[in-house]
């Protein structure tokens, strides 16, 4: 086993990535590539029945999805990767001699598995990294092979790229035997869907297994839209179901989602962090809100997770936070899936904590890990109150 960084990883765009995309401005007409960012937004975040803007179809989309949407993919995918290695202790064991192995499936320009990559080096991890990215377009692979390229001195040291021309629809190819650590998928499972009727996200899936070596993960980011989401997490059931995998995230249980039974509610992400310099300038008449990263994602192993933690009891003491801490007339209210499986309502009084306080709980970001000392099932249903906020403890966020 590596030894691993257990210290929280900074999620934070490399200056060289972020020039480098910055650099193209300076010969690129601003106001096109702003109204190219609407476009892809409305098509990125917008339920759609069918169709999707490709934005590796022209040069201006390119741009303006490296300026807008790469360092926020790059950040959504270090979440729950930094979740999985630092939280469920992954990453397979290797001696110093063999390459960290990653397929990025539909990469685009790289944002998923160059963030992946990244984080691998914050959290330990000195072998070399090999990186296989494919997808149809040849234009958005050469960004990614000018971009390692510009960031390979120091972010990238150690790092190679394979980059193949193909239609997701159409892979894997045929592996005589496993071959990668991880796989990831990102923000492409819905487009496959989007665009062929015949595509089985559940087979597609199920034929990556394969090509996985032992310990091996893959890591599908979606986005936070409610279908998509749920469509995600509803693959991941039968999966799972099927044991074809083990889950790894987003829940602690090795069961189904218990927000698909019921129609109002999804399991996402809502995460805060600092954009860099470029986005920020590029926000300023758009109007976006960048600070705030919403996903939905998976990770399924070939092994099973580690447990949460031996002296942790299945049941609602351990929970994924999956709704905003709202403030109602005298108490807090949340709910969470706990590991048992099931979802839970907790409540906190307020009466005697001070205004500080109670700010600072409301600001826990959907999708951090929670842990309580005690409880009290109140109520009919029945809700989980804590007796105080010390009873509260943040696992990981």
């Amino acid at each position: 086993m590596q030894a691993l960084n257990l210290k929280p990883m900074p999620i934070t765009l490399p200056p060289e990535v972020e020039v480098f995309w910055a650099n193209f401005l300076k010969t690129a007409d601003f106001e096109k590539v702003e109204s190219t960012i609407q476009v892809l937004s409305d098509g990125f975040t917008k339920e759609r029945s069918q169709g999707f803007v490709d934005y590796t179809d022209t040069q201006i989309g390119q741009l303006a999805y490296g300026l807008f949407f790469f360092p926020r993919t790059w950040a959504m995918c270090r979440f729950p990767l930094n979740e999985i290695i630092q939280f469920r202790r992954w990453l397979p064991a290797l001696d110093a001699k063999t390459p960290f192995q990653i397929l990025d499936l539909g990469c685009g320009t790289g944002a998923a598995s160059l963030s992946a990559a990244h984080g691998l080096r914050q959290a330990g991890l000195s072998n070399q990294i090999e990186i296989h990215a494919v997808d149809h377009s040849r234009g958005a692979l050469k960004q990614m092979e000018a971009l390692l390229e510009a960031g390979s001195n120091q972010h990238f040291a150690n790092c190679s790229l394979k980059t193949e021309v193909r239609e997701l629809l159409n892979f894997p190819p045929q592996l005589k035997q496993a071959h990668y650590h991880l796989i990831l998928c990102s923000f492409a499972l819905n487009e496959l869907s989007a665009s062929q009727r015949e595509f089985d996200p559940v087979k597609w899936l199920a034929n990556l297994k394969p090509s996985l070596r032992e310990g091996g993960l893959v890591l599908v980011i979606e986005p936070a839209l409610r279908a998509t989401a749920r469509q995600l997490q509803a693959t991941a059931d039968h999966l799972i179901h099927e044991n074809t995998y083990h889950n790894w995230g987003p829940y602690l249980h090795d069961g189904p989602c218990p927000m698909l039974k019921g129609e109002r509610f999804w399991n996402h992400e809502c995460r805060r962090w600092t954009p860099p310099n470029s986005l920020e300038l590029l926000n300023r008449k758009l109007w976006r809100s960048v600070s705030e990263l919403k996903f939905s994602y998976t990770a399924l192993g070939l092994n099973s997770a580690p447990a949460v933690h031996p002296s942790f009891p299945k049941g609602p003491q351990t929970c994924r936070l999956t709704s905003p801490i709202s403030q109602k007339k005298g108490f807090l209210l949340w709910s969470g899936v706990g590991t048992d499986g099931a979802v839970h309502v907790y409540e906190l009084q307020t009466r005697g904590m001070k205004k500080a306080e109670i700010k600072n709980l409301g600001k826990i970001e959907r999708g951090t890990l929670l842990n309580f000392s005690a409880l009290q099932a109140i109520g009919d249903p029945p809700r989980q109150r804590l007796p105080d906020a010390n009873t509260l403890k943040i696992l990981h966020q």
